[in-house]
């Protein structure tokens, strides 16, 4: 498939901004087409087989749960496709990603997703046309300073046989300096990604030995669980004498006043998923008790709350439940009625939901509550009225 076809078939719904180049194409798509994009690619069985190291409990209450879906291919093979929550922890590993590592850079190039789309009908050039053209005008206006990051964040169309889940970071860098940020773009990411899990020293470093010339070094990072390791992300150094390989290089290198190293940073998605749910499964076992949880981190979380009523339900109780579910959703926040849904404590804690409500018929009484803490079972008491500023801090990303 050239490149062209490859993007035709994406369906980019949230595109920030993409970074692609033409020259070489030989080289150029060597790198970024088999690189970036076919070891992302994914149909049934590769999904399916981050989940063969599995603990068969822990696939069942994945299952369950809703977070792995049981598929059959046309060849009548048994496997595993993405479940609602799962697409609602991926969406968040998405947000997050932006937040901590793109908002925090002064220098990002954005392409519209209508231009991006337009183009692709019109059968432009995307590698020239578009990219380098938003590159230039950019640098043109003002001059940035080294580091540049571009981002690209593509999401591929859900009934396409093959999709691409990735994050792609591309950071033009100082040549002198260049060993230097990658170690130090590696290091922000790993500790990026540790933040987020319950076992942070299972991630780890592991450097890729690479005969082409044209990449310095290699770096993967990747999630060790019962000895096999998730690769969570892949670096790249790419040289500035490979860079000036590309048309229209020599351009960006005058215009910058400089001879630019490019950092490529890729992260996979579909196995940040794997590694999420496979580090979240919690057991706690006393005689006469055993509670399974999915303890995935709260700004991760597919379902933030749920609203228990305690003791016997009643039509106030009820109404009151719903008025507290919207308050919640209007904090952009996922909550479930745990009423109308018929679930228990234990049925939100393999879930993953982070916080229980629980109001009783005393709170139709005094307005007081509980908030329930899914990693702890512990229960803190507040007014009604306090309820969406203790929310507010626990949902909120700092």
């Amino acid at each position: 498939m050239n490149s062209l076809n490859f993007l035709k078939c994406l369906n980019v719904t949230s595109i920030y901004s993409c970074f692609f180049w033409k020259s070489n194409r030989q080289k150029v798509l060597q790198i970024f087409k088999t690189e970036i994009f076919t070891s992302s690619s994914r149909n049934l069985s590769t999904f399916s087989q981050l989940f063969d190291g599995f603990d068969k409990n822990v696939t069942e209450t994945l299952q369950q749960r809703k977070f792995l879906k049981p598929v059959e291919d046309a060849q009548g093979k048994f496997g595993y496709d993405r479940g609602i929550l799962s697409k609602e922890i991926i969406s968040n590993w998405r947000s997050e990603w932006w937040r901590y590592v793109i908002l925090g850079n002064k220098f990002v190039i954005n392409v519209a997703l209508e231009e991006f789309i337009e183009a692709v009908k019109e059968d432009e050039d995307i590698w020239e046309k578009l990219i380098i053209k938003h590159l230039m005008k950019s640098i043109q206006k003002q001059t940035p300073k080294l580091p540049l990051c571009v981002a690209a964040n593509v999401v591929s169309h859900p009934k396409e046989k093959y999709q691409n889940d990735l994050l792609l970071l591309a950071i033009l860098v100082e040549k002198r300096h260049e060993k230097l940020d990658f170690d130090s773009w590696n290091s922000n990411s790993i500790r990026w990604m540790k933040k987020y899990m319950q076992k942070p020293a299972k991630i780890v470093t592991k450097s890729v030995e690479n005969s082409d010339t044209n990449s310095h070094k290699k770096n993967d990072i990747v999630y060790n669980y019962n000895n096999s390791l998730l690769l969570l992300q892949e670096s790249t150094l790419l040289s500035s004498d490979f860079l000036r390989t590309m048309q229209n290089w020599n351009e960006v290198e005058t215009t910058l006043k400089t001879q630019p190293s490019m950092i490529v940073i890729k992260h996979n998605l579909q196995n940040l998923l794997a590694a999420t749910l496979a580090d979240g499964y919690h057991t706690i076992s006393f005689p006469n008790y055993f509670n399974r949880q999915l303890r995935i981190h709260p700004y991760l979380a597919p379902v933030k709350a749920a609203v228990y009523i305690k003791g016997e339900s009643n039509d106030q109780l009820k109404e009151l439940s719903k008025e507290l579910c919207s308050l919640i959703r209007s904090m952009n926040a996922t909550c479930w009625n745990a009423n109308e849904l018929n679930l228990n404590y234990s049925d939100a804690d393999e879930s993953a939901v982070v916080h229980g409500i629980v109001i009783s018929q005393e709170t139709l009484e005094t307005g007081l509550l509980h908030i329930r803490n899914r990693d702890t079972s512990l229960k803190v008491e507040a007014h009604i009225t306090e309820l969406e500023e203790k929310l507010f801090k626990y949902l909120e990303p700092t």
